[in-house]
């Protein structure tokens, strides 16, 4: 897939920051301005601090990376089991562009900070104490910096977010479904259904909010210079059933016609066979963790529909109009998606050994 947008994008962010104006605040909706200052604020802070040359800006930019990396992520990368999460942190896409001076880049730093923050408190915290006032202050803060620097790719760390705090409230209104062997399968089905729901009030509701952000975005993503745009999708409303499943499939993966016309296009394949690969497995074996409490089984099955539901509205529809925008927006969904479920599982492996040795 092509990275030149992501190239283009660089040079203007480490353009010299003069004026605000010029970033294009004056065109934002004052109803979606928290949303949209992700732009200037990237601006503001890779071309204050960085140097004005691309090649010099991206090591800069992999030195700070892989320091906050190797901060939040050294007890697990050392980790006899890690090889997923090399493999994840080696993804070319997510390689890419944490290692380029892009918004990318300074989202992907806040929120493996943030991941590994919310990782540790699942598993050593007990529920009633995830909101205790220091850590929700901590998360609080982790967010709104999350939403200033991204927008709206940071939605599903704000749902997570949110789903942590509201859990020791609606945790005994919720089911637990107990066939261990039957879990994932019945959690997917459950996902795809309360999928259809929102769907379903989506359209109903006639949000006219909604819809011109939608068209907003696909108008973002369908640009005219690019090969990869797909403007025969233009005449599909994402908002009928049919669309709405096939559209999270074309995010993921290219037409025959385009893998014809682009045959450089089967690495594509072959990452996103590794993205969905990755998170199927990382997913199965947190939700069939041993000797947590029941609560917390719930929660990680919630949590699953959650972080699933999640991908589809905010990355799986829009990413569907150009096939490499989709490739690099997807990065930020990585650390949530792929690396928090390993983090989970590397926790509670390290937790279940300290209890053992402590037992002995």
């Amino acid at each position: 897939p092509k990275v030149q947008r992501g190239f283009s994008d660089a040079l203007f962010l480490l353009e010299s920051y003069e004026n605000i104006l010029d970033s294009g605040i004056k065109t934002l909706d004052p109803k979606f301005m928290l949303l949209g200052m992700h732009t200037i604020l990237n601006k503001f802070i890779l071309g204050t601090l960085l140097p004005n040359n691309l090649a010099l800006a991206s090591i800069t930019v992999s030195l700070i990376i892989s320091f906050i990396f190797w901060r939040n992520l050294k007890e697990f990368l050392i980790q006899k089991n890690s090889l997923l999460l090399w493999i994840t942190i080696f993804l070319p896409g997510y390689f890419i562009y944490s290692t380029l001076p892009t918004k990318e880049a300074t989202f992907i730093a806040i929120s493996i900070i943030y991941i590994c923050f919310e990782a540790k408190n699942i598993v050593y915290k007990p529920i009633k104490n995830w909101n205790q006032s220091n850590i929700l202050i901590r998360r609080i803060i982790y967010l709104i910096i999350g939403t200033a620097l991204r927008g709206v790719p940071n939605i599903p760390y704000v749902l997570l977010g949110f789903f942590i705090t509201a859990f020791p409230l609606i945790s005994p209104f919720l089911i637990k479904y107990k066939d261990r062997k039957s879990n994932y399968l019945i959690l997917l089905i459950i996902s795809a259904f309360f999928t259809f729901f929102c769907v379903g009030i989506l359209i109903g509701s006639d949000n006219q909010y909604f819809l011109s952000r939608g068209v907003h975005f696909q108008a973002s993503f369908l640009t005219s210079y690019s090969n990869l745009s797909r403007f025969f999708l233009l005449n599909k409303n994402p908002f009928e059933l049919i669309n709405f499943i096939k559209l999270p499939y074309l995010s993921l993966f290219p037409t025959i016609n385009e893998l014809l016309s682009f045959p450089k296009l089967i690495f594509y394949v072959l990452e996103s066979l590794a993205f969905v690969g990755i998170y199927v497995y990382s997913w199965k074996k947190v939700i069939n963790i041993n000797l947590l409490s029941p609560k917390k089984i719930k929660f990680l099955q919630y949590l699953f529909i959650a972080v699933t539901i999640s991908y589809i509205f905010v990355y799986g529809i829009i990413g569907a109009y150009n096939l490499g925008s989709a490739f690099r927006f997807r990065q930020n969904f990585a650390n949530l998606g792929l690396i928090l479920p390993l983090l989970i599982f590397s926790n509670y492996r390290t937790r279940k050994s300290l209890t053992e040795s402590n037992s002995l």
